[in-house]
């Protein structure tokens, strides 16, 4: 994804009349449109939402909304998957 916005991107930059931008982004986003749906690691993509989650709630864990989220998201967790640690 972000290799197609830097594309997409590079072809507004171009210094070419805007008739002619226009042209190389309808090519483009045909070539992108007709390419196969590309394959995205979901546990991969799980997991680095998962960590910066917990990175947000350990950072703000001093503003009581966000410990409060904290405290129930660690007590889901532990219902949920039987885990028993507690985020301090």
């Amino acid at each position: 994804m972000k290799n197609n916005l830097i594309k997409l991107n590079e072809l507004i930059s171009a210094e070419k009349s805007a008739d002619e931008i226009l042209v190389d982004i309808k090519n483009e986003l045909t070539r992108l449109q007709n390419k196969p749906n590309a394959f995205f690691d979901w546990q991969l993509i799980a997991g680095y939402l998962d960590s910066k989650i917990f990175e947000f709630i350990v950072e703000n864990r001093t503003n009581d909304k966000v410990q409060e989220f904290g405290a129930e998201l660690a007590q889901d967790l532990a219902d949920k998957f039987g885990l028993n640690r507690t985020i301090n």
